[in-house]
């Protein structure tokens, strides 16, 4: 019998050292998160300040004098002291439910690369409510502050703008506190897509003003709209930055289209002021930090009040995630957070930094590089959360060149734009281009960083990338466009029925 009970014994103990080994195994396997070291700790601080000018900070001082962590009241406290009149969005809203014609019309996206369908977006042009509009606009989008604010749910201001042209809402409006925690992962951007489709309007109408013979105003124009891209940063997320960019992408565009097709209509003054429209070299560039808030934010929010994000907290917070608020953030300085969500933000920033900062250190590898390397030292929910986010800011960083290459080699057409007008005939190379139109001017290839190509052709030039080769059949100016297709027609470009008869184009259309 005592034989038996020591094996028992024996057995238990056995299959309790077992399940304990287990239990480590899974904690360094599942939950464990290497701690930062001392090196790593210190880079943890964040200077804010690229994002928030100095206007705002993710630290409020609550009125019990206390530090909390609170982005979106610190935004909305700041736009509260703004002027009215220095505020787009007021007017913006007023214009998208006001002139709905004018706000997401297809015609108007297209401009004039396609004339069959920009003869429609003229109609909409030349008239008195369109040429109002543009006029307030011109102000509008020179403005400092976009204004639309944070919310968890629905925008006041957009409400009302609703309301005042009887549009009605499906669900009862309901209200952020003035202190309410208002989570930058989850807060409405109403803005982007709507100064996305206004700025479409606004260029359109600029490119009609000069088809008018208004080159000043075409420029103005550009300008606006040039100035409104950074706007969609007021509240600094990735997602604003790159509605920055596709709106300046959309306005290099324009005047690409403008150098390449109506290039008489300008001076060479004018065709400078557009070159100075795309000189800033910070154009097309991706602010990490705001971004960096954002997940910091979200990591405060999912980790218990003490910092901590253990199994039985990460799980009620993902029950709350289609509810309306995580709840409030923990206000602990970083570096007292718990090693998990110190190495989350950590890593995160770091890819950050490396991927979209302007950092010139050889040594200072591929932000995906340096998760990989850092991945082992994280548990499997950290390494999932990454694996899902870091992708998506690799693209960024490529969006971001070629923004940059488009406006590069759109400058460089300007400045062989003006050697023709100054001289009567097109350069033989870039080499023998007057040096005052090169001065200053970035003519890289941002994914080279050798010159752009240029090119002679039997109708004019074209600007290429460094290595052609390397790219067959890639322009990069005068951009080449998609055919369209008219229903069951066959493929075409318009510009290629351009100047024929109705017969000529009905042989063309009808041709197998």
């Amino acid at each position: 019998m005592k034989k038996a009970i020591k094996i028992i014994l024996l057995i238990t103990s056995v299959l309790v050292l077992l399940l304990g080994s287990l239990a480590v195994l899974g904690y360094y396997t599942f939950l464990h998160t290497t701690p930062l070291n001392t090196q790593e700790l210190a880079e943890l601080e964040v200077d804010w300040t690229p994002v928030t000018k100095g206007n705002w900070s993710p630290w409020v001082i609550a009125d019990d004098g206390s530090t909390q962590w609170n982005p979106g009241k610190s935004i909305n406290d700041w736009l509260a002291s703004v002027p009215e009149e220095d505020k787009a969005w007021a007017e913006l809203v007023d214009i998208r439910y006001g002139h709905p014609s004018y706000y997401a019309n297809e015609d108007l996206s297209n401009q004039p690369m396609y004339p069959s369908r920009w003869a429609k977006s003229i109609e909409l042009l030349d008239t008195e409510e369109a040429a109002e509009i543009f006029d307030s606009l011109l102000d509008v989008f020179n403005r400092p502050v976009m204004g639309a604010g944070c919310y968890n749910e629905e925008n006041p201001i957009e409400i009302a703008a609703a309301q005042k042209y009887g549009e009605q809402w499906a669900v009862d409006l309901v209200m952020d506190a003035p202190d309410a925690e208002i989570e930058m992962f989850r807060v409405l951007l109403p803005s982007l897509g709507l100064q996305r489709n206004i700025s479409m309007f606004t260029l359109a109408q600029s490119f009609r003003q000069l088809e008018l013979q208004e080159p000043d105003v075409f420029i103005e124009g550009c300008s606006a709209v040039m100035n409104s891209a950074e706007l969609a940063n007021e509240v600094p997320t990735l997602i604003g930055e790159l509605v920055k960019i596709a709106i300046r992408e959309q306005t290099i565009q324009t005047i690409d289209q403008a150098i390449d097709r109506r290039v008489d209509s300008f001076t060479d003054e004018q065709l400078s002021a557009l070159d100075q429209l795309l000189a800033d070299p910070d154009l097309f560039a991706v602010r990490w930090q705001g971004e960096a808030m954002m997940f910091e934010d979200t990591i405060r929010r999912i980790a218990d009040t003490d910092g901590s994000m253990n199994p039985w907290v990460l799980r009620g917070k993902a029950q709350q995630v289609g509810s309306y608020t995580l709840g409030p953030a923990t206000d602990l300085p970083v570096t007292k957070l718990s090693a998990s969500a110190q190495r989350l933000i950590y890593i995160h920033r770091e890819v950050l930094q490396r991927d979209l900062g302007d950092v010139n250190d050889p040594d200072f590898g591929s932000g995906m590089s340096f998760y990989q390397d850092q991945r082992s030292k994280l548990g499997r929910f950290e390494q999932i959360t990454l694996d899902i986010l870091l992708p998506a800011l690799g693209k960024a960083k490529d969006v971001s060149m070629r923004g940059q290459r488009y406006a590069n080699a759109v400058r460089l057409a300007i400045a062989v734009q003006r050697h023709q007008l100054r001289h009567g005939t097109l350069p033989d190379s870039i080499g023998t281009l007057d040096a005052d139109l090169l001065a200053g001017m970035d003519a890289m290839d941002p994914y080279s960083e050798e010159m752009l190509s240029y090119q002679r052709t039997d109708d004019g030039c074209r600007i290429l990338p460094s290595h052609p080769e390397d790219e067959p059949g890639v322009i990069l100016w005068p951009k080449q466009y998609e055919p369209i297709v008219e229903d069951d027609e066959p493929e075409y470009y318009d510009w290629e029925l351009e100047g024929m008869t109705e017969e000529q184009k009905e042989e063309v259309l009808n041709s197998p």
